[in-house]
């Protein structure tokens, strides 16, 4: 597990491939505030079983929101996930090939916060769910979004 500190908006870069299709895995891209051991707030990039999802943690795990992704075996992936303001935006697209568009953009409101911080990333936690396929991440970057209209 890997955790780096973060505050404010961010955008997370990263490249994975895991050794079946229907991968099983992805990141936290935002700490949650810890309520009775729970994360409240906590932002969760995750693909499974073709499916691309973007849950907020609040109480329980709920989803903002999904599309389908097509993965093959161990093909590297891109990923993008921009975190502005309410904002998350995420795509993925294979290695060597051009950059898609957004593929997912969903919109947090204060009650799914659950009185945690602002968003914006505080820790990237890589996370994989126990199975026998071999995952792998790769080249993990974030970098800080200016504020604009201040």
């Amino acid at each position: 597990m890997m955790s780096t500190p973060l505050s404010g908006n961010r955008e997370v870069y990263m490249k994975m491939r895991s050794s079946v299709a229907l991968i099983n895995m992805g990141a936290f891209v935002k700490k949650g505030r810890n309520v009775s051991d729970a994360e409240r707030g906590a932002i969760l990039f995750w693909i499974a079983a073709g499916t691309m999802y973007i849950y907020v943690y609040d109480g329980g795990y709920q989803s903002l929101g999904s599309v389908a992704v097509t993965f093959n075996a161990n093909t590297w992936y891109e990923v993008r996930i921009r975190m502005e303001g309410r904002t998350i935006k995420a795509k993925v697209w294979p290695l060597g090939t051009a950059e898609t568009d957004w593929l997912l953009v969903v919109y947090i409101t204060r009650i799914q916060l659950g009185g945690a911080e602002p968003i914006g990333p505080t820790t990237i936690c890589l996370r994989t769910a126990v199975d026998i396929a071999s995952k792998d991440y790769a080249d993990i970057r974030v970098t800080p979004i200016p504020r604009t209209g201040f």
